[in-house]
């Protein structure tokens, strides 16, 4: 390969990375929807070896030196996905490994019945009764105990160890160069909105939290599975039914929800399918698989479908003509925030009311999508913190488990097992993206209602809208750049605030 620090070699490195990428996500996704056992490190052997240290330093001396800001961007989001590249090469033989226990493993359920592993969390949440999930909460954590937390606490030690190559620093550190973003600033507002919304969680969910026929010491984040599943409501959102309604809503806002083809769809229920909803865009915007598991059941699959589907319509509706750079790099809070802007439509009783048919209880339903939103978001944010001390060079493996479980308890009054610490967590500070693409929603949905009124996602013309102003870019801009872009303002927790505190009034 050319050396990657001459101009002329960054159309060949463009090209290399979308290969590669493609090929990865292919066997992800066979992998996860259960369709084939996983071989990454093939596809490695197959577009042979990657990229020396030097070349990587001296791509990174490149970027670092380098006053013209457009090409300094683009090598920061090269490099950036190079070192994600590396690091999946790095990780590859044990992330094969984690793949593969927990599409094979069993569980026991009591009574004779062995549970897949991948299947324990939707069966858990699917399980009315409070010692059973326990139960079988138990032999889950048990079977994560004795076999996966050493796979797991490799996988993040070969993570740290690949940073370190680099020559730019710490993990953290060449996480803050290639990402362009402030961890630490990041922590200080999630702390904030922890303290900010305190009062709004705990008078929210008290009804909710005194429906548990237990103290609160004894409620766990098995029962939060459980109660955020909503079983009450479904009747009126049948999951038999949600294909249907989410694809004609698509269609009534004036897009294609398959994209003439580019957007496959895979809702279908296998032996070793990953529990967790998830879109591979193997090619963008060519070939996008949109995967969705039925196993959670019900009310709350129609809100996963939207956002998965928001994945989907973002990537196959990228414009082809965009550098590799534009189309499939970028700040991933911005694929995230068009998800939720569609996800969060079940927060909206007038939607539910409209396309889903829901005669009654509409707004109690959309109140109890907002409770669970405020709880995702504050696990988010002291999930963070953790995150920090579990990419810290200096981390304690043995003390980090307890540290996870205080954390996770103290934000959301249900205790979190030691030994999901390590598996309760997205890789390379996911979770950032989280976080950023619920500030970003309310952006997007205030700037949606400017053009088209309230609410926006009744006008058949809001889809192109998102497409010619949204989705064809891509992440041409980072969701701060977004932010200010559509609103004049920077990205903050202040709307996001306050649409939750509408929300649950």
């Amino acid at each position: 390969m050319p050396s990657l620090t001459s101009p002329s070699s960054l159309e060949t490195l463009r090209t290399y990375l979308d290969e590669l990428s493609a090929a990865f996500m292919k066997e992800e996704y066979l992998a996860l929807a259960g369709l084939k056992a996983p071989d990454f490190d093939g596809i490695f052997r197959r577009y042979g070896g990657t990229y020396s240290d030097d070349q990587i330093a001296g791509l990174g001396a490149s970027m670092l030196r380098e006053r013209n800001p457009v090409l300094r961007e683009q090598l920061r989001l090269l490099l950036d996905n190079l070192w994600m590249v590396r690091g999946v090469h790095a990780t590859a033989p044990v992330y094969e490994k984690i793949v593969q226990w927990c599409a094979t493993r069993t569980i026991d359920g009591g009574g004779g019945r062995q549970i897949e592993f991948n299947q324990a969390s939707s069966v858990i949440t699917n399980t009315s009764d409070a010692c059973e999930r326990r139960r079988i909460d138990d032999a889950r954590a048990a079977a994560i105990r004795a076999d996966l937390m050493p796979l797991l606490i490799a996988q993040f030690e070969a993570h740290k160890t690949d940073a370190r190559r680099l020559g730019l620093g710490s993990f953290i550190c060449v996480w803050e160069r290639l990402k362009a973003l402030n961890l630490s600033k990041l922590i200080s507002g999630g702390d904030r909105f922890l303290a900010d919304t305190n009062d709004l969680w705990w008078s929210s969910s008290r009804d909710i939290l005194l429906s548990q026929a237990c103290s609160g010491d004894e409620r766990t984040r098995a029962d939060a599975q459980a109660l955020f599943r909503f079983p009450a409501f479904d009747a009126l959102l049948p999951a038999a039914r949600r294909e249907e309604v989410v694809l004609a809503f698509i269609r009534s806002i004036g897009l294609d929800p398959l994209a003439d083809g580019r957007i496959r769809i895979d809702c279908e229920s296998r032996p070793g399918k990953y529990p967790r909803a998830f879109c591979a865009p193997v090619r963008v915007p060519e070939e996008v698989h949109l995967v969705t598991s039925p196993g959670f059941g019900g009310a709350q699959e129609w809100s996963i479908l939207l956002h998965e589907i928001g994945h989907a319509l973002h990537y196959a509706n990228t414009d082809p003509s965009l550098p590799l750079e534009n189309r499939r790099l970028g700040d991933m809070a911005v694929t995230e925030a068009n998800p939720m802007l569609f996800a969060n439509l079940v927060h909206e009783p007038a939607w539910l009311e409209r396309h889903a048919d829901v005669k009654c209880c509409a707004r109690d339903y959309a109140r109890a999508q907002a409770l669970h939103e405020l709880y995702q978001l504050r696990r988010y944010c002291a999930r963070l913190t953790y995150e920090r001390e579990l990419y810290d060079d200096a981390a304690d493996y043995d003390q980090l488990p307890s540290r996870y479980a205080q954390l996770l308890t103290e934000a959301t009054g249900f205790r979190h097992r030691p030994e999901d610490a390590f598996l309760d967590v997205d890789a390379s500070f996911y979770t950032t993206n989280y976080i950023r693409a619920r500030m970003l929603r309310p952006v997007l949905t205030d700037a949606l209602e400017r053009q088209f009124g309230a609410p926006w996602w009744a006008h058949p013309d809001s889809g192109r809208w998102l497409v010619n102003e949204l989705f064809a870019h891509g992440n041409r801009w980072s969701a701060d750049e977004l932010a200010v872009r559509l609103s004049g303002h920077p990205l903050s927790f202040v709307a996001l605030r306050a649409s939750l505190e509408a929300a649950l009034s």
